[in-house]
């Protein structure tokens, strides 16, 4: 995979990020089994999601960092939490953003949903597509 592969294959998802209706998962309630007995409740995830993150690691957008600490650093958390830092991002900052989310999503459940519906997710696919559509250096 090089670079302009993993940035088209992120724009790809601009349209289903955008559609109408779209979701990336649903909140499943606690459900009694026994008297006193519940299951635990838990976000289950729908295609989109399940084809966002197959994609992100067939295309190497996951990445074999430290994204606890990346996450922590002031670009980390400026990327995770200010919705304009994404527009400015390239493609390496790009890619530690979306390992954190996806690995967080493992000890957080709801992590991916969140930031599909907070709209990062759309600001990521969008900024993949700004640079893939820049000219090549």
């Amino acid at each position: 995979m090089n670079d302009r592969e993993a940035l088209a294959a992120m724009a790809a998802f601009l349209p289903r990020l955008k559609a109408n209706g779209a979701s990336f998962g649903e909140f499943v309630e606690p459900k009694k089994i026994r008297d006193r007995t519940y299951t635990m409740p838990y976000w289950r995830s729908c295609d989109l999601a399940d084809d966002f993150v197959e994609m992100a690691y067939r295309e190497g957008w996951v990445q074999k960092v430290d994204w606890v600490a990346w996450a922590a650093t002031a670009t980390g958390r400026s990327l995770l939490h200010q919705p304009g830092a994404v527009e400015d991002a390239d493609l390496a900052q790009l890619r530690y953003l979306i390992t954190a989310l996806i690995r967080k999503d493992r000890f957080v459940d709801g992590t991916l949903v969140a930031a599909f519906e907070s709209g990062l997710l759309l600001r990521v696919a969008a900024r993949a597509d700004a640079l893939l559509r820049r000219p090549l250096a």
